[in-house]
């Protein structure tokens, strides 16, 4: 009886402990960057606003709709940013254009974590867009943005600003 539980004891345990000088294989972990490619390579946010102006600026009125679209790359500090904007603008004389504008220009990127959770810092450099207005004649034919960065943080698959506080953005994945 006994000589068959010393043989059970040393089955048992070479069944579960392999080799002791055996290290178990290492877990793989995914970098935010993984993280976030996983869930899209192509992001899109949209932004509306609309308000008055005080004088002395020549727009009153507006009504503006921004399109943001991040293509990412793996392994790379860069993206390519391309961004449209519809406006429906009213001048001090009360004419009123309807205005588009576009550019697509690279952004610098990074990726680290925030509170545990992928993030990506996304950096632009100043860009200057031109209008293309309806009536042609409208006063200010450039829209003019300085250099910005702002930072994203994956949630569940949406990129949702938390720096600079104010901004509304929530890029969605389109591919």
């Amino acid at each position: 009886m006994i000589a068959r539980a010393t043989v059970l004891a040393s089955l048992v345990l070479a069944g579960c402990g392999g080799r002791a000088n055996e290290r178990p294989p290492e877990v793989a972990h995914e970098t935010p960057e993984d993280e976030v490619l996983r869930v899209g390579t192509t992001w899109q946010a949209m932004q509306q606003s609309r308000g008055i102006r005080p004088p002395p600026n020549v727009i009153e009125r507006f009504e503006r709709t921004v399109t943001s679209t991040l293509r990412l790359h793996s392994g790379s500090a860069t993206a390519e940013e391309h961004v449209s904007v519809a406006e429906k603008l009213t001048i001090r004389s009360g004419e009123r254009f309807d205005c588009t504008a576009e550019s697509a220009f690279n952004v610098r990127v990074r990726y680290a974590r925030h509170n545990g959770a992928a993030a990506v810092e996304v950096s632009r450099p100043p860009v200057v867009l031109s209008r293309r207005c309806s009536p042609g004649d409208f006063p200010e034919p450039t829209l003019e943005a300085g250099s910005a960065a702002a930072r994203f943080v994956l949630r569940s698959d949406q990129l949702v600003a938390y720096e600079p506080m104010g901004d509304e953005r929530v890029y969605l994945p389109i591919e």
